[in-house]
């Protein structure tokens, strides 16, 4: 048995005419409808939606055909066309944020290299023989 949620889905997605319900669900959404007076509410609000769109589609529908592409054509064909970028002048406020941000990094990468000056003295160079050197007793001591 159907429920409402997914004979609405039906409605939702394929609209009121059942002949557009997927066939495998159409026998099932058409018993439901039998027995829900909730499903014919909704299925009455579906075809008026249809009816709708269908008097829109109508009144609206673009030209189609040799003669509307022609037309169309020789229009743009008419039009001036500017080339792209024409008139294209970088505002001086992103030239001033580029600038900031260049003399920041530049401001960055002095301090960072200044702090690396600093002589620490020779790297520690401990080998396993000096760090087997030590006394057994000493350590025992601990």
């Amino acid at each position: 048995m159907m429920k409402l949620d997914r004979f609405t889905e039906l409605l939702d997605a394929y609209g009121a005419e059942p002949r557009r319900w997927p066939p495998a669900e159409r026998a099932a959404a058409q018993a439901f409808l039998a027995v829900s007076a909730e499903a014919r509410g909704r299925l009455a609000a579906a075809a008026a939606l249809d009816a709708l769109l269908d008097q829109a589609a109508g009144t609206g529908a673009p030209a189609r055909g040799e003669a509307a592409i022609a037309r169309l054509t020789a229009k743009i064909a008419t039009t001036a066309q500017t080339p792209l970028g024409a008139g294209y002048r970088p505002s001086d406020r992103g030239l001033w944020v580029k600038v900031a941000g260049l003399a920041a990094a530049a401001l960055i990468g002095f301090v960072v290299s200044w702090t690396q000056l600093v002589d620490f003295g020779p790297a520690s160079t401990t080998s396993l023989s000096a760090a087997s050197s030590f006394d057994v007793a000493e350590d025992l001591s601990w």
